[in-house]
């Protein structure tokens, strides 16, 4: 399999690379933007600023370099957003937060009360397929948590208003947001605003895949039990 190369593609959107043909083992040197031609190897990393992928250039939120991403994370993600992207010609971009799972074993608590959510969205919006990314985190102000990204027809659905609302009434029946706030209402996760993306508008693929990159960052991964998973992407029909 090539490794991924750093490109000298012209773009309207995309910096030209100032380096070419730089083989890759495990990190990707920074430099202006990137081209990615084939699937990355497991936790193959970048800190640039953007990296083209079939063509689409595609924003990475790596505060300036300083940060990096995961490139396994980020190819499959992208495959899946833009197979939806190409079926349905809109779609709506939903960001989801999670409360904090006391050990690991608890996060499976999170795989059920996620498999309801996709289940309730599809028949909320009688749509087939809802695409989506999540990814478990590890921290030591936060512990185990995840954070979700959701990809909805946008003809049928423009905000995250829905799933924001039935995610937060599934976590609380499953006992795992149980505390009230100060008024007594229903102790609520932080709401991430959503987005819509059009096939035809490379800008708002530019700056969707910038706004869900950050989940594919590699600080707080890889702390779970041997051959557990970090990251799930839906299986949805597309080429990973």
């Amino acid at each position: 399999m090539p490794n991924p190369v750093i490109s000298d593609f012209d773009s309207d959107t995309c910096c030209v690379a100032k380096t070419k043909g730089v083989g890759v083992n495990r990190y990707i040197p920074s430099s202006e933007c990137i081209e990615i031609r084939s699937k990355p190897a497991y936790d193959k990393r970048t800190n640039v600023r953007c990296i083209r992928i079939d063509g689409y250039c595609l924003g990475l939120n790596t505060h300036e370099g300083k940060y990096e991403v995961r490139l396994d994370i980020v190819w499959q993600a992208f495959k899946q957003m833009i197979w939806m992207l190409q079926k349905y010609k809109r779609l709506c971009q939903i960001r989801l937060e999670t409360p904090t799972f006391i050990s690991e074993s608890e996060c499976s608590k999170f795989r059920r009360a996620f498999k309801q959510l996709i289940e309730m969205l599809k028949r909320h919006y009688t749509t087939a397929k809802v695409g989506y990314l999540y990814v478990r985190e590890k921290s030591s102000n936060r512990g185990w948590h995840y954070h979700v990204v959701l990809w909805i027809d946008g003809k049928k659905c423009n905000s995250g208003h829905v799933a924001w609302e039935l995610w937060n009434q599934i976590l609380w029946k499953a006992e795992l947001l149980t505390k009230m706030n100060k008024d007594e209402k229903l102790n609520e996760l932080r709401k991430v605003e959503s987005r819509l993306v059009h096939l035809k508008d490379r800008e708002t693929i530019f700056d969707a895949t910038y706004g869900w990159s950050y989940l594919a960052k590699p600080r707080t991964k890889g702390r779970g039990a041997a051959h557990s998973r970090d990251f799930v992407v839906s299986q949805v029909a597309a080429d990973r």
